[in-house]
């Protein structure tokens, strides 16, 4: 699942921009998830990880304006590290 459609974001960016979320991984001890994340502009990519509080910084420094962020809520990754507590 995608944490956010691009496209619906930015209508006006480049065709040749891509962002995958390719992994993410709970940690110190279920406290955050951290999202790796792929980004291709045109023959250039590169992959970051980064917190859901620094993707939530950045939606609000980008769009100051906009009343409702596109990111999904926090309280769904707090769910992801829940039902990781039940498996163990």
């Amino acid at each position: 699942m995608a944490l956010l459609d691009i496209e619906s974001i930015s209508p006006q960016m480049d065709n040749n921009f891509n962002a995958k979320i390719l992994n993410y991984k709970i940690v110190d001890d279920g406290k955050f998830a951290l999202y790796t994340i792929q980004l291709t502009v045109d023959s250039y990519t590169w992959t970051v990880e980064r917190r859901y509080s620094e993707f939530d910084v950045m939606d609000m420094r980008r769009f100051p304006d906009r009343k409702k962020s596109f990111l999904p809520p926090k309280r769904l990754i707090r769910n992801l590290r829940s039902e990781q507590s039940a498996l163990f």
